[in-house]
């Protein structure tokens, strides 16, 4: 497989095993990540995609 990237370069790759995912670094900062939809995780980029946002704590003054 074969995935091209315009004007981008792949700084690295880390493949995570117990979780089936490929984890891939660009030139730019940005980060992909990889996984097989039919393969269900219980951990991994879809269990921050179904948490609910946290509300910020107001400090003590």
């Amino acid at each position: 497989m074969q995935i091209m990237f315009r004007l981008l370069f792949c700084i690295r790759i880390s493949w995570q095993p117990k979780i089936n995912q490929i984890l891939v670094g660009l030139s730019d900062g940005s980060l992909r990540l990889y996984y097989d939809s039919v393969y269900r995780i219980s951990r991994g980029a879809l269990l921050c995609v179904s948490r609910p946002l946290r509300t910020a704590r107001q400090q003590e003054v």
